[in-house]
């Protein structure tokens, strides 16, 4: 899977990272479609407030459930999710 870390001030990468797995009964799994920065996240882009180089950073987005513990989850799969 992708994900997005934080490399330094205005400076962004995307790394490979495993897959995740499904751990506890309250786990899911989503695919995300569209992400995009949201406006606390760029305090920590611009460099306002600091971050540790390499954080993988969390972005808003619209994902796709993939995979979930049915004793967690009532909804169809796939549901989309904002």
């Amino acid at each position: 899977m992708k994900a997005v870390r934080y490399e330094g001030v205005r400076k962004i990468s995307v790394s490979d990272y495993p897959k995740p797995k499904l751990a506890s009964p309250t786990d899911a799994i989503l695919k995300v479609t569209t992400s995009g920065i949201s406006g606390s996240d760029l305090h920590m882009y611009d460099g306002r407030t600091e971050l540790k180089q390499g954080t993988v950073v969390d972005m808003r987005g619209w994902a796709h459930t993939k995979a979930v513990r049915r004793s967690s989850c009532s909804f169809p799969l796939p549901t989309s999710i904002i």
